[in-house]
Parts: C-alpha cells; sequence; structure tokens
C-alpha cells in the first residue's frame, strides 16, 4: 500500500441533516448517485461533492427508491412502486422521474446506463433476467441467454453490458452486445463462482470465487485474461467500478472491510480507509469518475457516533503538468489580420503525450499546455501550422510544470513543404496583390504584398527542424 498515494486523497463526509443513514452507489464528473434513509424510508438521492448539495430523487407516490448509477445529468435506479420495484430514469429532480418496468414484470432494477441505454434486470416468469432498456419501458430488451436459470447486468459501456447468468447452478462472468444471443461467459477457470460489475468496453472488473472465497478481478474480454487483484494480507477483495486504468471495491483485512483503488494489480492496491477521518470503520467504494481536474470515488463507511453507514466522497487532484511558453511567430506583423492555427504534440520518446492546436492572434502569445499525467523525463514539444517551420523544443520534465521560455517558429514556408525555397516565393508572387488572407500572408498583415516576399527570401532554405 503507497503512504504517498494515500496522502494524495481528501475525504468529504455526503451525509446531510435529516436522514439516519446514506450510501453513495455511483457517480459522474463530480455528481454522485445514491440513497438516504428518510423516517425508515428509502429515498434516491444525488450530490455534488457536498452534504448540503443534496437533492432528494424520490418519485412521488413511491414508497422507497434507490438511485444506483449516473451519467452526466441523468441518473437511473428503481422505485417501489404499488408493491413493485420499478426500474427508473431521473435527470435531476423527483419531478424528472420515468417508469420502465416492462410489461409482463412484476420487479425490475437499473444498475448501470451508458449513452441512452440502461441495463439491470427484470424479473419476469419468475426468473430474473438481465435486462436493457433506452429510456422507456417499451424499449426493453431480455438478455437472459438460453440455458440460464438466473441473469443481472450490473455495468455497461458503450455497446457492451456485463453482469453474470446462473448455468448449471453456477454464476458465470457475462458479457453481452445488446442481444440474450450475443452472450459470452468469461468466467476463469478453476473459480467456482464470477460476476462482473462495471466495464470500459475493453476491460471488466468484478470477482471470482477462488478456493470459497471472492477475489476481487480484472478481465480483458476473455475468461483466460482474469488477474486475480486480490491484495496481500486481505481474506477476500471485490471491485465495483472502474474507470480507464483504475479500479474501486474494498478488501477485508482481520475482518475490517476496508475501500480501496487497484491500478490492474493486487500489488497496486491502495487503502482509501486509512484517510477516512477517526470513527469510521468499514468502508466501501462503490465508483469512480473524474471531472478533469479532480478523480473522485464515492462510496461509504460506518460510524461509531451512529452507528449507521454514511455516504462518502475521497477527492484526488488529477495528475497534471503544464508546459507554458511565449510562442514568437517570426516576421509577423503585430496584430494578425486573422488569428494563425498552429498545432502541438508533446512527446516522449516515440509516444504522444498529448496533442491540439493553438491560435495565435498577435505576433508573441503566451500558451500553456496541460498534460494530464505526470510527465517526467525526457520529452519533446512540437510546433507546426500556417507558414511556419516546424519547431522542436526538447526539455526535461520535473514537477508539475515546465517553462520553455521564448519559443520562435521561423516564417516564410507559405506552401507547408517543410523548407522555405523558390516554390514559396512563386507562391507568394501568384497571390499577390490578393487579400483573402492565406498562408501566403505570410506576415498576418492582411494583404499578400513585397513584404511577404521579403521575407521568404530572408528565410531562403531554412527546414523544419526533425
Amino acid at each position: 500500500m503507497s503512504v504517498a498515494a494515500q496522502a494524495s486523497w481528501t475525504v468529504t463526509n455526503l451525509h446531510p441533516s435529516g436522514p439516519t443513514e446514506s450510501i453513495a452507489r455511483g457517480s459522474s464528473g463530480s455528481l454522485q448517485a445514491g440513497y438516504v434513509t428518510i423516517n425508515s424510508q428509502v429515498h434516491a438521492s444525488i450530490w455534488n461533492g457536498t452534504a448540503a448539495s443534496w437533492v432528494d430523487l424520490n418519485p412521488a407516490g413511491s414508497s422507497g427508491s434507490y438511485a444506483t448509477a449516473a451519467s452526466g445529468m441523468v441518473q437511473v435506479g428503481y422505485a417501489l412502486v404499488n408493491a413493485a420495484y420499478r426500474a427508473s430514469v431521473w435527470t435531476g429532480t423527483a419531478a424528472s422521474w420515468v417508469d420502465m418496468n416492462p410489461a409482463g414484470s412484476t420487479n425490475s432494477y437499473a444498475f448501470a446506463l451508458s449513452g441512452s441505454q440502461q441495463a439491470g434486470y427484470a424479473v419476469v416468469g419468475g426468473i430474473f433476467r438481465a435486462s436493457l432498456w433506452s429510456g422507456s419501458a417499451a424499449s426493453w430488451i431480455d438478455l437472459n441467454p438460453a440455458g440460464s436459470t438466473r441473469s443481472i447486468a450490473y455495468g455497461a459501456s458503450g455497446s457492451q453490458q456485463v453482469g453474470y447468468a446462473e448455468v448449471d447452478g453456477v454464476a458465470r462472468a457475462s458479457l453481452w452486445s445488446g442481444t440474450a444471443g450475443s452472450w459470452v461467459d468469461i468466467s476463469p477457470a478453476g473459480t467456482t463462482g464470477s460476476y462482473l460489475y462495471a466495464t470500459t468496453g475493453s476491460q471488466q472488473t468484478g470477482m471470482a470465487r477462488v478456493g470459497g472465497v471472492f477475489h476481487a478481478g480484472l478481465w480483458s474480454g476473455t475468461a483466460g485474461s482474469w488477474v486475480d487483484l486480490n491484495p496481500a494480507g486481505a481474506t477476500d477483495s471485490r471491485a465495483q467500478a472502474m474507470s480507464g486504468s483504475q479500479q474501486v471495491g474494498f478488501a477485508t483485512f482481520g475482518g475490517v472491510s476496508r475501500a480501496g483503488l487497484w491500478s490492474g494489480t493486487s500489488a497496486s492496491w491502495v487503502d482509501l480507509s486509512a484517510v477516512l477521518p477517526s470513527g469510521f470503520t468499514h468502508s466501501y467504494a462503490q465508483s469512480i469518475s473524474s471531472d478533469g481536474i479532480y478523480n473522485y470515488v464515492s462510496g461509504y463507511a460506518f460510524s461509531t457516533a451512529t452507528f449507521s453507514y454514511q455516504a462518502i466522497l475521497w477527492k484526488q487532484p488529477v495528475p497534471r503538468h503544464d508546459i507554458s511558453t511565449d510562442l514568437y511567430l517570426g516576421d509577423t506583423v503585430n496584430s494578425f489580420a486573422l488569428a494563425r492555427t498552429i498545432s502541438y504534440i508533446v512527446k516522449q520518446g516515440t509516444t504522444t503525450v498529448q496533442s491540439g492546436f493553438v491560435s495565435p492572434q498577435t505576433s508573441s502569445t503566451p500558451i500553456t499546455i496541460t498534460v494530464g499525467s505526470n510527465l517526467s523525463g525526457s520529452a519533446s514539444l512540437i510546433l507546426d501550422g500556417s507558414s511556419f517551420l516546424r519547431r522542436v523544443v526538447n526539455f526535461s520534465a520535473a514537477g508539475g510544470a515546465t517553462n520553455l521560455g521564448t519559443v520562435l517558429m521561423a516564417n516564410g514556408d507559405a506552401d507547408d513543404s517543410g523548407e522555405v525555397d523558390a516554390a514559396d516565393i512563386d507562391a507568394v508572387i501568384a497571390d499577390f496583390g490578393s487579400s483573402s488572407v492565406t498562408s501566403t500572408d505570410v506576415d498576418v498583415s492582411g494583404e499578400v504584398d513585397a513584404a511577404d516576399i521579403d521575407i521568404v527570401i530572408g528565410n531562403f532554405g531554412a527546414t523544419d527542424e526533425v
């Protein structure tokens, strides 16, 4: 367990004033979804990073509701109406509630959403059937595969749904692609039960029973790809959610459940319970998301002060590295007739770390490029575009920022061939007198004139840096 990794996380107690218990189950960006208990009744809920931001989603006429996942401003879960649980969708308010319970179903539950689709299960004919919706009861699709006596979809990403199907009395980690016929069994060899709870589309996470004990696991679409995430010293573990290369859930040490995070291996385990304030024991991480500024893990922990569970949010700044420079575009007027487009690529070796465009409107422009990772060691900034020759700036990155000072881009490559040559003179002469701004207006004055010819001649023979 990494002490440094733990130290980068802070904790917010999301438990609002009034309810006796609260649970955070899902998240999207900085928004969390879950439920609270009020006067012994469970109410679907959302938060936006603080206890004070709590919003009650319990719909009119419901005697209990649960929000289980979120994407953007959409939440899914289920609500108890007329003595039946009904798969549900909300868009941030109780009044926005949509009942997705399909015809013929006695109960239904939604646990995940991706784009316009929702995944969960419906009880039809007494059988739990993994299910897929597109926002309405009428859109319901039965995912229960042939031969399965019970199935549930817990996660979704893109066109993929994940969960489990019970076949021959054994729960089998399962993938679907929108139909019952698409079902794929990826239960690992040697396990006696396996479940998937989340997917990125290419990787899946959940748990498998090994030697009678559940171990958190990571898959890459096949049974053979399974990686055992159970951390050293843990008697069991479960991975509940994932984002990018990270997985969250909990592991049990000495009889105490501890919320934690993995990065694809058992050795990468980070104990998030270590940063909880005093007075909390068992803890569970249920979801992970990011808004580009922070990573968020939501879940819940048991309070010894209230003897109840309280919704918890762990927050960590997204690792970043800022590359700043004063970009100077040579041989141009101070204020451009029209912005020029300059592309940039940040590379480490042959790997592109970041790429994009800037649009300077003056000859000298301060720019900052934010790389969403801890950039460290030798790197290169490559600038190119318009009539300016490619510039390659090599630097050594350390800490959270690098200032490259002034970077000059030489001018005159009107045809963007990589060299200032006779073809550029010809191109400027061909456009001479034009007031339509093109790359042959190399000084960006708004007119192709003698000054542009002088610039090309002055930089004749210059080439792109490599």
